[in-house]
């Protein structure tokens, strides 16, 4: 009996470590076996922004009328544009010299949304939806005179920078945005 209770009591401690993790094992292993056939998988999938944007004009009789800009973004963004009045040659050759202003070519602005930066850009006042576009700018413009060898092009260069956070108009246009 002795030689019994001695057995008992050096591995009593060894036995119930033993059951323990046997029963961590199982409990572990059961759980890990529901999770695998009873939940299903959740995809997270992550969509970088782009941001982009496009001129949308009508363009008639050497007249173009309604000019505005569509965000092609998948995000919402500002808008800016620069107007780029040029005389091009049949080669695609730009004239040293631009045509100018009531002279050689009418603008009528709309100024729908739409205000003039010092930097010579024109900033659209409120962020534009993916798909969305802005007011109109431009509500025509067309040559009054010719230049010989030459034909009057009025290049629209717009740009778009993400709406949020707030701060990325200014760091990447360095002017804070109208409407904010």
């Amino acid at each position: 009996m002795k030689l019994l209770k001695e057995f008992h009591g050096r591995h009593t401690k060894a036995l119930i470590l033993l059951v323990s993790a046997a029963l961590l094992l199982c409990a572990v292993g059961g759980s890990l076996a529901w999770i695998v056939t009873e939940t299903t998988q959740i995809d997270n999938v992550l969509v970088p922004a782009q941001v982009s944007c496009a001129v949308a004009e009508t363009f008639e009789n050497n007249k173009k009328t309604d000019v505005s800009i569509r965000n092609t973004s998948n995000i919402d963004a500002y808008i800016r544009v620069a107007l780029v009045p040029v005389w091009r040659d049949a080669q695609g050759n730009v004239a040293p010299e631009n045509p100018a202003a009531g002279e050689d070519y009418s603008l009528v602005l709309a100024n729908d949304g739409w205000q003039a930066g010092l930097d010579g850009f024109y900033y659209y006042s409120k962020a534009v939806a993916p798909g969305g576009s802005t007011g109109v700018l431009i509500e025509s413009c067309e040559p009054l005179t010719d230049k010989e060898g030459y034909a009057f092009e009025l290049q629209i260069l717009c740009s778009a920078v993400q709406a949020a956070p707030a701060s990325a108009v200014n760091e990447a246009w360095g002017a804070g945005v109208v409407g904010q």
